[in-house]
């Protein structure tokens, strides 16, 4: 049958307004499923907490801090659907997308990967889990955590992931400007402005010890980067908690 939002457009020559967020929250997943492709292995597979900062775009990273433990050693590996954000952590109006939201498999975490990275993937990851977040008036947000059995092996994929991330987006049809957030996040911290096919979004990726997190906030108005910001502030709470 057809769809019925389909139908009013034709038939009117307009879009309903739930078809347009429905468009929008569509592109928005786009864009988000072009972040998972090149952003580390943070497990995008489709598509108040701790602090928040503001975002401004001049290229920087954040300088790594000082490691006092052997990077190499086990690590605490907790489950990853325990250190992603709730609705608790939103504005209100959130509501869980389940299409966006589950266990990241090995498979959906190599994707677009190069053999080094999948390399590094397959030797040191052992779990990640992504949770979608849909609104009728905001971004869609996307925040994913990975969980790797060292902090060495975290910090390798997130290193090579991010070096590579703005060329690897560009391949894909997007663009992915380096940007700052004045306020880090866990141990080093990454942040990038997106835009695919008239989308923008902004993308937060961190490192807390053995663990790798994104948070992204995609839509088809300009994105306020204290939304994805937010969710990431609510992620590394979680994350200090599980693995001092």
């Amino acid at each position: 049958m057809p769809d019925r939002s389909a139908l009013l457009t034709t038939t009117t020559g307009h879009a309903s307004p739930r078809r347009r967020r429905g468009a929008s929250r569509r592109a928005a997943r786009r864009v988000l499923a072009v972040v998972g492709t090149v952003l580390v292995a943070f497990s995008l597979s489709g598509c108040g907490g701790g602090d928040e900062g503001s975002a401004s775009s001049s290229p920087a990273e954040t300088a790594p801090a000082e490691e006092t433990v052997t990077t190499d050693a086990p690590a605490t590996t907790p489950d990853p659907m325990t250190l992603v954000p709730q609705l608790s952590d939103l504005p209100s109006g959130y509501t869980v997308d389940e299409e966006g939201t589950g266990p990241i498999g090995l498979e959906a975490a190599l994707r677009e990967r190069t053999p080094e990275e999948a390399a590094l993937i397959e030797e040191g990851r052992v779990s990640g889990y992504e949770v979608t977040f849909v609104h009728p008036d905001r971004p869609v947000l996307n925040c994913t955590a990975s969980v790797y059995r060292s902090i060495g092996a975290a910090e390798e994929v997130f290193t090579v992931g991010n070096d590579r991330a703005p060329e690897t987006a560009t391949a894909g049809g997007g663009t992915l400007e380096p940007a700052v957030v004045d306020e880090p996040i866990g141990d080093e911290t990454a942040a990038f402005d997106v835009e695919y096919g008239g989308v923008t979004g902004f993308v937060v990726t961190w490192r807390h010890r053995n663990l790798l997190g994104l948070c992204a906030a995609a839509g088809s108005d300009p994105v306020d980067p204290a939304d994805a910001l937010r969710a990431a502030g609510a992620e590394q709470a979680r994350f200090a908690d599980a693995v001092s």
